[in-house]
């Protein structure tokens, strides 16, 4: 089986930069698949890019998964999958425990990440100034399409991107910015966003995003932004 295969490479110590399993035809049971993923996983230490989209992960799996990965990871890459918010808390720990200090793009499109991971993830994202091979500063990306935020959810995110100048690119369409009340606190994404994006124009390294809508020719927002970021996995 090409797991078994690619599990004894990466225990080899085989040096692997780029590993992409998207869309697998798995003859194996995924839970099996993932146990032998995490064996060689735990032996490499080169790994930067990691592509697992549509691969039939659940929270469980991709919890093992990441705990295995090396500290080297740059790109993860897990949309399409039927994981739940406790992947963003997963990422979330790694994160805390200062596990992926490279890290720099993060996929999680069609993920149910909901309000709850968001509130996870941006704590740690905060605080994550993701560094390069020379322990260089770079740029931060996040991709969180389809990913049934609401209102606070979306909130959330335009303060993480308005304190954290380090992302300079942000995807969040398919979610709507419209308000959310939950008891007496209430959320209006809308104009948070539009003071978080006039507030990062005036630096050095605008923020890019994609809320997958339009502007009209009065320039009313109806929030979409031509320059989209790219989230393509590198070469």
């Amino acid at each position: 089986d090409a797991i078994i295969r690619l599990s004894m490479l990466l225990k080899d110590h085989t040096p692997i930069r780029v590993l992409d399993l998207s869309k697998p035809s798995l003859r194996a049971e995924c839970a099996f698949a993932c146990d032998k993923l995490c064996a060689g996983l735990r032996c490499n230490t080169t790994l930067e890019v990691l592509v697992m989209s549509s691969f039939g992960l659940d929270d469980d799996g991709f919890d093992a998964i990441l705990s295995a990965c090396p500290n080297t990871l740059t790109h993860l890459n897990i949309s399409g999958n039927r994981l739940s918010f406790s992947a963003a808390e997963a990422i979330a720990r790694q994160i805390r425990r200062d596990s992926l200090p490279r890290l720099r793009t993060l996929v999680l499109d069609g993920i149910r990440v909901k309000n709850q991971g968001i509130n996870a993830l941006a704590p740690v994202l905060l605080k994550h100034k993701p560094v390069d091979a020379d322990g260089k500063k770079t740029q931060l990306r996040l991709s969180l399409r389809r990913c049934t935020l609401g209102g606070q959810g979306l909130t959330t995110l335009a303060l993480l991107c308005k304190h954290n100048t380090a992302i300079t690119g942000l995807a969040v369409e398919g979610s709507h910015l419209v308000p959310e009340s939950i008891g007496d606190q209430h959320w209006d994404p809308q104009t948070t966003w539009e003071q978080t994006l006039k507030d990062r124009n005036s630096f050095d390294e605008a923020l890019q995003c994609d809320f997958g809508l339009s502007r009209n020719s009065a320039g009313d927002l109806k929030l979409f932004f031509a320059d989209y970021p790219d989230f393509s996995e590198p070469k």
